[in-house]
């Protein structure tokens, strides 16, 4: 399982976004969302469920990046100022999007980092935090 994750994250960060200057916090996002998701969506004794990591254009030149499981969710409003949701948001700002989660109890959730597409936005490198 380890090594099947490592592998989702080599090819979430070698994609579309290669050559990109800030690929490591691609991989921080999907690190944080998957140990939220191996802490918190399958409490015991359940053991099965569904995470799915996906990478896809998404409106405006920008790409979205989700991590999402079918897990015991949670209500949002409980967790806003909560670590993990205020790490979540910051890697968001780091790249020049937005990122965030959202949760329905029974339903899972879904966190999701939105940023522009390097290969579009391309020498516009005052969008990933440099002067």
């Amino acid at each position: 399982m380890i090594a099947f994750l490592s592998c989702l994250t080599y090819a979430i960060i070698a994609g579309p976004a290669s050559g990109w200057a800030s690929p490591p916090i691609l991989a921080l996002f999907t690190v944080a969302a998957l140990t939220n998701v191996f802490k918190h969506a399958f409490p015991e004794p359940r053991q099965d469920g569904t995470i799915t990591v996906r990478l896809a254009p998404a409106e405006g030149g920008m790409l979205r990046l989700a991590v999402e499981d079918n897990g015991e969710g949670y209500d949002s409003k409980d967790t806003v100022s909560s670590v993990g949701a205020k790490l979540i948001q910051t890697f968001g700002r780091q790249v020049g999007g937005h990122s965030g989660i959202r949760s329905v109890p029974g339903e899972g959730t879904v966190a999701e980092l939105v940023f522009p597409d390097p290969a579009i936005h391309r020498g516009e490198d005052h969008l990933y935090g440099e002067p």
